[in-house]
C-alpha cells in the first residue's frame, strides 16, 4: 500500500552526503510519474478550456500540478493507478492546506475529481478507487 510522508526529518551533517544521493535517486525513479502526469494535466487544462472559463481552467490546472508535487515529494506512488483515495483527498488537502491555504476544501476536491474523470473518460486511465471516493452515497431515511 502506498504510503505518504510528513513530518521533519533530522540529517547528521556527516550523513548529508547520502540524504543527497537519496534524494537524487527518487527524483530519478519517479521522474516518468511526474513526467506522465504534468503531460496528462496539460490535455486536462486543454480540455477545460471547451468548457469553462480561462481562469477556471487555469484554476483547476494549478490545483492539480500541486497535487502532482505532492504525489511525487511526499508518496512513494509510482504508477498513477497506485494513488489511494486517502492521497487524493485527505492527505493531499491536509498538505495543501498546510502549504498553500488559499483554496476551500471544496474547490480542491473539484479539482481532483474533474481530473481523475477526464483521466477516466478521455485518457483511459482508471482508478476506481479515487473515482468512487467522489460518488455520493443515497442518504437513508429514518
Amino acid at each position: 500500500m502506498p504510503q505518504v510522508f510528513s513530518g521533519k526529518v533530522a540529517i547528521a551533517g556527516e550523513k548529508m552526503e547520502d540524504y543527497l544521493q537519496a534524494l537524487e535517486e527518487t527524483e530519478k525513479a519517479v521522474a516518468p510519474l511526474r513526467t506522465q502526469l504534468t503531460e496528462l494535466n496539460g490535455a486536462f487544462e486543454q480540455a477545460l478550456l471547451h468548457t469553462v472559463s480561462a481562469r477556471t481552467a487555469y484554476k483547476h490546472a494549478s490545483v492539480i500540478a500541486l497535487f502532482i508535487d505532492f504525489v511525487c515529494w511526499n508518496t512513494d506512488v509510482r504508477r498513477i493507478e497506485e494513488i489511494t483515495r486517502g492521497i487524493a483527498n485527505s492527505s493531499f488537502r491536509r498538505w495543501y492546506q498546510s502549504k498553500i491555504g488559499d483554496r476551500s476544501e471544496s474547490e480542491l476536491k473539484t479539482a481532483i475529481k474533474k481530473f481523475f474523470q477526464f483521466l477516466d473518460r478521455e485518457k483511459g486511465i482508471t482508478n476506481e478507487a479515487v473515482l468512487k471516493s467522489f460518488q455520493t452515497s443515497p442518504r437513508h431515511a429514518r
